[in-house]
């Protein structure tokens, strides 16, 4: 959980950078096998931007 809280703060300030400088913002991919949890991180990551006021876009590209 510590490493999501930190990522977070990393992508918050790359969000503020970009907003200051007028272009897009950050994009994170999320990849890994089937059991590596990439929902519970993606939906923790997610919260974190909408609780801080952003309006992320969650694109699912399950090819299986």
């Amino acid at each position: 959980m510590r490493q999501l809280v930190n990522i977070n703060h990393i992508l918050e300030q790359m969000r503020n950078q970009a907003l200051a400088k007028r272009m897009p913002g950050p994009r994170v991919y999320i990849i890994g096998n089937p059991q590596a949890e990439k929902a519970s991180i993606t939906k923790t990551l997610i919260n974190y931007s909408l609780k801080l006021g952003w309006t992320p876009l969650f694109v699912d590209l399950d090819l299986g």
